[in-house]
Protein backbone atom coordinates (compact mmCIF):
# COMPACT_ATOMS: atom_id res chain seq x y z
CA UNK A 1 0.00 0.00 0.00
CA UNK A 2 2.73 2.50 0.93
CA UNK A 3 4.54 1.72 -2.33
CA UNK A 4 1.46 2.77 -4.29
CA UNK A 5 1.38 6.03 -2.32
CA UNK A 6 5.06 6.62 -3.10
CA UNK A 7 4.41 6.12 -6.81
CA UNK A 8 1.35 8.37 -6.75
CA UNK A 9 3.14 11.19 -4.89
CA UNK A 10 6.20 10.89 -7.14
CA UNK A 11 3.99 11.51 -10.20
CA UNK A 12 2.75 14.74 -8.69
CA UNK A 13 -0.54 16.55 -9.15
CA UNK A 14 -2.32 17.24 -12.44
CA UNK A 15 0.25 19.96 -13.18
CA UNK A 16 3.17 17.66 -12.37
CA UNK A 17 4.05 19.40 -9.09
CA UNK A 18 5.46 16.96 -6.56
CA UNK A 19 4.77 17.55 -2.88
CA UNK A 20 8.08 16.26 -1.58
CA UNK A 21 6.83 16.44 2.02
CA UNK A 22 3.95 14.06 1.28
CA UNK A 23 6.31 11.86 -0.71
CA UNK A 24 8.56 11.79 2.35
CA UNK A 25 5.64 10.75 4.53
CA UNK A 26 4.94 7.86 2.14
CA UNK A 27 8.61 6.78 2.27
CA UNK A 28 8.46 6.99 6.07
CA UNK A 29 5.42 4.68 6.12
CA UNK A 30 7.23 2.24 3.82
CA UNK A 31 10.13 2.30 6.27
CA UNK A 32 7.84 1.56 9.21
CA UNK A 33 6.37 -1.38 7.35
CA UNK A 34 9.82 -2.78 6.59
CA UNK A 35 10.98 -2.23 10.17
CA UNK A 36 7.90 -3.96 11.59
CA UNK A 37 8.68 -6.94 9.35
CA UNK A 38 12.22 -7.12 10.72
CA UNK A 39 13.82 -5.73 7.55
CA UNK A 40 16.04 -3.18 9.27
CA UNK A 41 18.37 -2.43 6.34
CA UNK A 42 15.45 -1.89 3.99
CA UNK A 43 13.78 0.31 6.59
CA UNK A 44 16.94 2.41 6.90
CA UNK A 45 16.96 2.99 3.12
CA UNK A 46 13.33 4.08 3.17
CA UNK A 47 13.86 6.42 6.13
CA UNK A 48 16.82 7.93 4.25
CA UNK A 49 14.54 8.53 1.26
CA UNK A 50 12.00 10.11 3.60
CA UNK A 51 14.64 12.50 4.93
CA UNK A 52 15.75 13.49 1.45
CA UNK A 53 12.17 14.15 0.35
CA UNK A 54 10.97 15.92 3.50
CA UNK A 55 14.01 18.22 3.44
CA UNK A 56 12.69 19.73 0.18
CA UNK A 57 9.30 20.55 1.69
CA UNK A 58 5.92 21.06 0.14
CA UNK A 59 5.25 22.69 -3.26
CA UNK A 60 5.63 26.11 -1.59
CA UNK A 61 9.03 25.22 -0.11
CA UNK A 62 7.78 24.96 3.47
CA UNK A 63 9.58 22.31 5.51
CA UNK A 64 7.80 20.54 8.35
CA UNK A 65 10.78 20.15 10.66
CA UNK A 66 8.77 17.97 13.06
CA UNK A 67 8.21 15.41 10.29
CA UNK A 68 11.81 15.69 9.15
CA UNK A 69 12.93 15.12 12.74
CA UNK A 70 10.66 12.09 13.01
CA UNK A 71 12.36 10.59 9.96
CA UNK A 72 15.81 11.21 11.49
CA UNK A 73 14.60 9.58 14.72
CA UNK A 74 13.33 6.55 12.82
CA UNK A 75 16.63 6.24 10.95
CA UNK A 76 18.47 6.53 14.27
CA UNK A 77 16.38 3.67 15.59
CA UNK A 78 17.29 1.58 12.55
CA UNK A 79 21.00 2.26 13.05
CA UNK A 80 20.68 1.39 16.75
CA UNK A 81 19.03 -1.92 15.83
CA UNK A 82 21.92 -2.65 13.47
CA UNK A 83 24.40 -1.93 16.25
CA UNK A 84 25.86 1.25 14.71
CA UNK A 85 25.52 3.48 17.77
CA UNK A 86 27.57 6.38 16.40
CA UNK A 87 25.24 6.75 13.42
CA UNK A 88 22.22 6.26 15.68
CA UNK A 89 23.33 9.11 17.94
CA UNK A 90 24.01 11.34 14.93
CA UNK A 91 20.46 10.90 13.65
CA UNK A 92 18.90 11.27 17.10
CA UNK A 93 20.83 14.54 17.43
CA UNK A 94 19.59 15.69 14.02
CA UNK A 95 16.07 14.71 15.09
CA UNK A 96 16.31 16.96 18.14
CA UNK A 97 17.63 19.88 16.06
CA UNK A 98 14.85 19.54 13.48
CA UNK A 99 12.04 18.97 15.96
CA UNK A 100 13.03 22.07 17.94
CA UNK A 101 12.19 24.12 14.83
CA UNK A 102 8.61 22.85 14.89
CA UNK A 103 6.13 22.10 12.15
CA UNK A 104 5.33 24.36 9.19
CA UNK A 105 3.64 26.77 11.62
CA UNK A 106 6.53 26.76 14.10
CA UNK A 107 4.68 24.70 16.72
CA UNK A 108 7.05 22.53 18.73
CA UNK A 109 5.93 19.17 20.11
CA UNK A 110 7.99 19.07 23.30
CA UNK A 111 7.09 15.43 23.98
CA UNK A 112 8.52 14.46 20.60
CA UNK A 113 11.68 16.50 21.21
CA UNK A 114 12.10 14.87 24.63
CA UNK A 115 11.77 11.39 23.08
CA UNK A 116 14.63 12.13 20.70
CA UNK A 117 16.72 13.62 23.52
CA UNK A 118 16.15 10.43 25.53
CA UNK A 119 17.18 8.34 22.52
CA UNK A 120 20.52 10.17 22.47
CA UNK A 121 21.37 8.27 25.65
CA UNK A 122 21.95 5.11 23.62
CA UNK A 123 24.04 2.72 25.74
CA UNK A 124 27.46 1.85 24.30
CA UNK A 125 26.82 -1.86 24.45
CA UNK A 126 26.55 -4.81 26.80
Amino acid sequence: MARAAIDAHARGDTNGRVDRDRLGVAWHEQGRTAQAGGHVEEAARHFGQAIDSKREGDPHGRVDHERLGAAHHALGTSWRERGDLARARRHFGLAVAEKRQGDTFGRVDTTSVEASIAALAVPDGP
